[in-house]
């Protein structure tokens, strides 16, 4: 994962300077292919269309864990639940 984000910087990069952009830390997020901004509500509005077209009612970090049959206690502590879970 580290190796793509790495990637994934020096290609943001190579964009922001192809098209004459200003590089700032804050700036490589989320860019398109010619150096504009993608913004959370731009991803959001894609998961809600998502969403929509394929009937899936919710998708979150939870519902992924646990659909890759993660150990429940470990997708609590890894979401912060303070709440400890019985196995009753």
């Amino acid at each position: 994962m580290m190796e793509q984000l790495k990637r994934y910087k020096i290609w943001c990069k190579e964009i922001l300077l192809k098209h004459g952009k200003k590089i700032k830390d804050h700036s490589i997020v989320f860019i398109s292919n010619d150096a504009e901004m993608i913004y959370h509500s731009y991803i959001n509005d894609a998961i809600k269309r998502v969403i929509k077209k394929t009937g899936i009612k919710e998708i979150t970090h939870a519902t992924i864990l646990i659909n890759r049959n993660e150990n429940v206690s470990a997708i609590a502590k890894r979401l912060g639940n303070t709440k400890k879970l019985s196995s009753t």
